[in-house]
């Protein structure tokens, strides 16, 4: 989840998902925690076998990420 705050106006957030499901045998050597148990389909693979670029494309932090920086430049254009 991302968060912007604007003074005296409410904190807007921001969220994003990713879908796949937990496998019983950890795969891959990028990344850290959960990623080499987390099978995501589109790809075929845990997310410790995609390559860094290709997972922060599909991050739910970068959803989230991505959400936000729409929102605040369409604040910016409004202004």
């Amino acid at each position: 989840m991302v968060a912007v705050f604007h003074p005296n106006k409410e904190t807007v957030t921001f969220d994003g998902k990713v879908e796949g499901y937990i496998t019983r045998k950890p795969r891959g050597e990028n990344g850290f925690g959960y990623d080499p148990l987390f099978f995501f389909p589109p790809k075929g693979r845990t997310l410790a076998e995609i390559p860094s670029n290709e997972k922060h494309e599909i991050s739910h932090r970068g959803y989230a990420a991505r959400k936000a920086s729409k929102y605040l430049i369409a604040q910016k254009n409004s202004m």
